[in-house]
């Protein structure tokens, strides 16, 4: 009989965690790197190793070392609204798709977790996993996702919202917090690459998430660049890097600077080649407080603009640290300031949205949580034979799922032209005049036929047959599904030619052969 195990990974922008589902207990997995050591998380890097292949985890920071090309930005990239599946990506002398970078860091965790980990497995187990993605990933990022840890060997259970398996992880640790006065939590989710924040109710059975902000471009690696700026304003001209490895280099001595700052800390010391730079720990701070402020205002909009009195009457039983990058003491301090007391890091900071992963993923957890949808959905269709284009909003921003994790949007009417042009589009805000805003993401491009003659045309042809305005236009059924991983589906149907078109977002961004 094979024997399932049960794993929540946080598949994070500079490094990845793994937590166990093992007998009602969640522990972080450890991992070996190359010489032996335990870590408590794999690097997540691709870098060219020998023989011009290339390696991730362990074996692609040890490659680094060595002066070899890095890719570090593999997260980042997938959420950039421009990138799809066929992404090419060079190092050196080798090139891959995104896709094929992203199945090949899946399979090497697969591996280390089989053969370098902590866990006790011979490689003959199931793995049942849980993944982690931002609150505000689009269909693109959630589908790739999927299908990399899908064909690399894992089964996934589901997509989680990173800061919605926090607030488990904080209902585990700190259940009576909650009372019924104050049953709601603030998750401030600051990682390596990304911001989002949450207001989740907590419930005895049932969670609701009411309300989710982020920033897709704002993290941990952002103040290791400005650590790494500031470094070279200190470095002679004569010995500033120059190389990419020299450069990759610094910004390495820049992230293990920042993650050694205590609150006692009073000086950041990086070497840049042969040099050995000091730099005050307030210097570093008083250029980092624009990025952390940037944070706190997006808390504030969450709150609905709630100060520390109004917050301290509010049904709020904390604010809740998580993410690798709020280790850096100026996070909570800041917090605090703004805040007050009711404010707290999770003692597993860097852990805690894998720990809450395992807990989704535990069936004796009896967690269950009905999110929002951080990004809206709507359609530009021609009108006017194409001379305007107007724009339907499909689901609104935040609109709650329903029990099953899941969203449908149908509708009918009557075709005004032969052609029916659709730009299928993902918003994170809606302008006053009810038009996108915020980050923007195409879907899909669809054209329908709705006239006999062009039924059997493609979409090449469709494209490029006069539009025509019709009297009385065939019915057209509409039907916009968003499954329980946050994925989009659309199916157009015109019952009358029996024309149905189905697009989901996976044949828009990667082929299965990628």
């Amino acid at each position: 009989m094979v024997r399932t195990v049960r794993l929540g990974i946080d598949f994070g922008t500079t490094r990845t965690v793994v937590a166990a589902v093992k007998d009602g207990n969640h522990p972080v997995v450890s991992f070996e790197d190359a010489a032996g050591d335990l870590h408590d998380h794999v690097p997540t890097v691709v870098a060219l190793g020998p023989g011009h292949s290339f390696v991730s985890g362990w074996a692609a920071q040890e490659a680094v070392l060595h002066g070899a090309p890095s890719f570090r930005t593999l997260k980042r990239l997938l959420a950039d609204p421009a990138t799809t599946g066929r992404e090419r990506i060079t190092l050196g002398t080798a090139e891959a798709t995104l896709s094929q970078l992203l199945w090949m860091f899946a399979a090497d965790l697969r591996t280390a977790l089989v053969e370098h980990s902590s866990l006790d497995l011979d490689g003959e187990e199931r793995l049942e996993i849980a993944l982690g993605v931002p609150a505000h990933a689009p269909s693109a990022q959630r589908f790739l996702t999927i299908d990399a840890f899908t064909r690399a060997g894992f089964e996934v259970l589901g997509l989680v919202n990173e800061p919605t398996a926090a607030a488990f992880e904080f209902l585990h640790r700190y259940p009576k917090q909650i009372n019924s006065q104050r049953q709601s939590v603030i998750v401030y989710d600051l990682g390596g690459g990304t911001f989002d924040a949450s207001m989740v109710q907590l419930g005895d059975a049932v969670h609701e998430v009411d309300r989710t902000l982020g920033l897709p471009n704002l993290g941990g690696e952002d103040f290791d660049a400005l650590l790494a700026e500031l470094a070279l304003e200190h470095v002679p001209d004569e010995a500033k890097p120059h190389s990419d490895h020299e450069v990759g280099m610094l910004q390495e001595a820049a992230r293990i600077a920042k993650e050694r700052l205590t609150p006692q800390s009073r000086r950041l010391v990086l070497e840049v080649g042969d040099s050995v730079i000091t730099i005050p720990v307030d210097e570093f701070s008083a250029r980092a407080e624009k990025l952390v402020l940037m944070t706190l205002d997006t808390i504030e909009r969450l709150l609905g603009g709630l100060d520390q009195d109004a917050l301290a009457q509010a049904e709020v039983a904390g604010l809740y640290l998580v993410g690798g990058a709020s280790s850096l003491p100026l996070v909570p301090r800041m917090m605090r300031e703004r805040f007050a007391r009711r404010v707290h890091r999770s003692p597993q900071a860097m852990a805690a949205t894998a720990i809450g992963l395992a807990l989704y993923a535990d069936p004796d957890a009896q967690h269950v949580m009905r999110e929002r949808l951080g990004r809206g959905i709507g359609v530009f269709r021609e009108r006017e034979g194409g001379a305007k284009f107007g724009f339907d909003v499909l689901i609104e921003p935040g609109s709650r799922v329903d029990t099953a994790g899941e969203l449908r949007a149908r509708r009918e009417y009557r075709a005004a032209h032969n052609i029916g042009s659709y730009r299928f589009l993902e918003f994170t805000e809606l302008a006053g005049d009810d038009t996108p805003a915020g980050e923007l993401v195409q879907l899909a491009h669809v054209l329908v036929p709705f006239t006999a003659a062009l039924s059997h045309l493609g979409a090449d042809d469709l494209a490029n047959a006069p539009i025509q305005r019709l009297n009385a236009g065939p019915l057209v059924e509409e039907e916009l599904f968003v499954d329980a991983n946050g994925i989009a589906h659309i199916t157009m149907r015109v019952p009358a030619l029996e024309v149905k078109i189905s697009r989901r977002i996976d044949l828009a961004v990667a082929q299965p052969n990628d």
